[in-house]
Formats: C-alpha cells, sequence, structure tokens
C-alpha cells in the first residue's frame, strides 16, 4: 500500500452526489422509454433495497460494538457511524417516500397494483400503501433515533471522556440489538417478501441481518485497509486488528450459509406451494448457473481465503477479499430480488445501484468529515499498535 494515500471524506461526498444524480436522472431518462416505467421502478426498487440493507449493516454493527464494548469495532467506528448514520436513514428516507408516493403499484402489483387483489383478512389489511407508508416511517424513526443517540453520544464522549457515557451506550447497545432484529425483520417482510404476499420464509430477517453486516464489514474493512499507511489509520492498523476483522468476516460468511442453506433445505423437505414458489421461479437455466456462482463466491472463495491466517495479518489481502464479499453482496441481492420482477437482470438493474451508491457515498462522506475519524475517547488499538512495533511486529 502506498503511504501517498489519505482518507478525504469530503471529497467522497462530492463525487457521491454526482454518482447519484446522474444515476438517477439516467435511469429515470432512459429506463421508461427502454424497458418501461415498471421495470424502472422495479429497478429503482433493486438499488434502493440494497444500499438500505447495507446502511442497516453499518447501524447493526454500531449497536453490536456498543452492546460488547470489542476492541475491533474501534478502527471502524466511526466508519459505520457514517455508513449507518442519520443523513444516511434521512437520504433513504426520502427514496423511499418518492418510491411509495409513486412507484409502489408498480413494485407490489399483488396489493397495490390496479384491480382486483387476492388477498383476505388482516394480510390484505396490512398490505395496502398507507399501512405499508406507516409502518417504514415508524421503522426509519427507530433507526434515525438509535443512530443519532450513539453518534451524539461517541462524539460528546471525545470532548468530556466522560466514561458513564460508553457504559450507557453498552446499556442501550444490549436492548438496542434485541430491537435491531426485531425491526429488521418487519422491514424485510415488508420490503422483501411483500413482493409475492403468497411466498413465506421464516428466515429473511436473520438472512438480511447477515447480509447487511457483511457489507458495512467489507466496505469498512477495505477503506481501513486501503488506507491503512495514512494518518489517522496508520495508528491503529495492526494484525489483531485486521485478525478480528478477518474472523468477524469469515464469521458472516459461515452465518450466511447456514441461513441459506436452512432456508434452502427447509422449503425442499416441506414442498408445499407457498414456499417453493421462490426456488421454482429460479429454475430456470439462467438463474440456476447465477445460484451456483452466488454460492461459490459468497461462501466458497472467502471462506477458504480467510481460513488462512496470512491473509487476515496482511491488509492488501484482507483488503482483496472484503472486495469480494462485497461484489458477491450485490449477486446475491440481486438472485433473492430480481426474480420477483425480470426473467433476468436489466441494465437499469446496474444503473439503479450504482446511482443508489452514489447517495450512499454522498451521506456516508459527509457525515465520515464532520468528526474525527478515530474516537479519541479509546486508545486500546493504538496502544497495541506500539506494542506491536516495539516488539518487531508492526
Amino acid at each position: 500500500m502506498s503511504d501517498q494515500r489519505s482518507f478525504n471524506p469530503a471529497r467522497w461526498a462530492n463525487a457521491g452526489a454526482l454518482i447519484g444524480i446522474v444515476g438517477l436522472v439516467a435511469l429515470f431518462a432512459a429506463g421508461p422509454g427502454s424497458v418501461g416505467l415498471k421495470s424502472t421502478w422495479q429497478s429503482y426498487f433493486v438499488g434502493f433495497g440494497f444500499w438500505l440493507v447495507v446502511v442497516l449493516g453499518c447501524l447493526g454493527l454500531q449497536t453490536l460494538h456498543h452492546a460488547v464494548r470489542g476492541s475491533w469495532g474501534l478502527g471502524i467506528l466511526r466508519l459505520v457511524e457514517a455508513g449507518g448514520g442519520v443523513m444516511a436513514f434521512a437520504v433513504f428516507g426520502v427514496a423511499f417516500a418518492v418510491m411509495a408516493a409513486l412507484g409502489l403499484p408498480s413494485i407490489y402489483e399483488a396489493w397495490a397494483g390496479p384491480g382486483e387483489h387476492e388477498l383476505h383478512g388482516l394480510k390484505a389489511s396490512m398490505l395496502t400503501p398507507a399501512a405499508y407508508s406507516i409502518r417504514f416511517a415508524i421503522y426509519f424513526a427507530i433507526w434515525i433515533a438509535i443512530a443519532y443517540k450513539f453518534r451524539q453520544s461517541t462524539v460528546k464522549e471525545d470532548e468530556t471522556l466522560d466514561a458513564n457515557l460508553g457504559k450507557k451506550r453498552s446499556e442501550l447497545g444490549a436492548v438496542g440489538l434485541v430491537i435491531y432484529f426485531i425491526v429488521a425483520t418487519l422491514m424485510v417482510t415488508d420490503l422483501v417478501m411483500s413482493l409475492d404476499p403468497h411466498w413465506f420464509t421464516t428466515i429473511m430477517g436473520v438472512w438480511v441481518a447477515v447480509c447487511g453486516a457483511l457489507g458495512a464489514f467489507s466496505i469498512s474493512t477495505m477503506i481501513l485497509c486501503y488506507f491503512g499507511k495514512a494518518a489517522p489509520f496508520n495508528r491503529v492498523l495492526n494484525g489483531s486488528l485486521t485478525k478480528d476483522l478477518g474472523n468477524l468476516m469469515f464469521t458472516c460468511t459461515m452465518l450466511w450459509a447456514y441461513f441459506t442453506l436452512s432456508q434452502y433445505l427447509i422449503i425442499w423437505s416441506g414442498n408445499l406451494p407457498e414456499f417453493n414458489r421462490f426456488y421454482v421461479n429460479r429454475g430456470t437455466q439462467f438463474w440456476t448457473l447465477w445460484g451456483a456462482v452466488n454460492v461459490l463466491g459468497s461462501f466458497f472463495v472467502p471462506w477458504f481465503w480467510l481460513l488462512s491466517p496470512r491473509v487476515k495479518a496482511k491488509p492488501s489481502m484482507l483488503f482483496n477479499v472484503a472486495l469480494v464479499i462485497l461484489v458477491f453482496r450485490f449477486v446475491d441481492w440481486i438472485y433473492n430480488v430480481v426474480p420477483f420482477f425480470h426473467a433476468t437482470p436489466q441494465w437499469t438493474d446496474a444503473v439503479a445501484l450504482i446511482g443508489f451508491g452514489g447517495l450512499w457515498l454522498f451521506a456516508f462522506g459527509k457525515t465520515a468529515s464532520q468528526a474525527s475519524l478515530l474516537v479519541r475517547h479509546d486508545q486500546r488499538l493504538e496502544e497495541m499498535t506500539q506494542m506491536e512495533a516495539a516488539h518487531g511486529h508492526a
């Protein structure tokens, strides 16, 4: 890694704003004439949903770090605060409002589209545009409140060095983890499972939590490793930290495989129409091949790669693993979502993913530039780096 690299989040914010604006303008300027307005809104959903899961993953890592107060989180805490902060949720809240106002009939045809809908009882009352929008307003309010509280507390502790603030965050983090998984489960039920209101699965809540964690870990690890020889990350990047981050990505990779395989085995053994329709719709030659590539790249490649202690000890190699994990987060999301809409992925899906990636980058850069890139109230990583250097291991 070159010593000349320096992390400039304000510049990232400017680039992200440009990418986001150009991407979404291109989506709606060319999409309706090329693939149709309905497919354009469906692609909008694909991009919006993927990056919303990343934002949630960043919030989840904050919550986990504060609950357990592990040293592994100190090097990436400011990064996940920026990626899952108030501004990120505000940006995606506005994007959701646009989708809710204009795109629901195209995205959720089975219950929001025109004509008669074959839904009855509680499901019919829950799956209406008004009820759906109200629930998401509640989700965003909860996420923003948690993100605001964490960020305010860490910044204040940097200024005052009041250890009681850390204890309060730990208590909030323990409760927040429970809230996080409950709200994430409800959210993904509304966001993804209701694309086909006759389909059921009980694993999607934990699946989306793990996918979000993998996305957040991969992005933050890539930034830390890429800029690790420049200030301020050179003060904390050491073998113990990269090992911890590698082990956590290894664990999340195993959890992803466990949940994905469990869902398949449960649905296969039950063989009921309301469950197996998910895999029947992905039984074409194209999606079978895509699914095989997804399993190979989402599990086998990073799993075997992260078995090696050398990979986790060397930032350049860990960067490569994190990059592969991020790329296959896109592949996995497309496999799980796009078949609800299209027979194969469309070019508008890629444009939407890039556009919303730019919006996330804008929010990330803006928040990251408003405080120090490393917390000042906990010096454990700096001390560890100094010890490794003193013993000749840095």
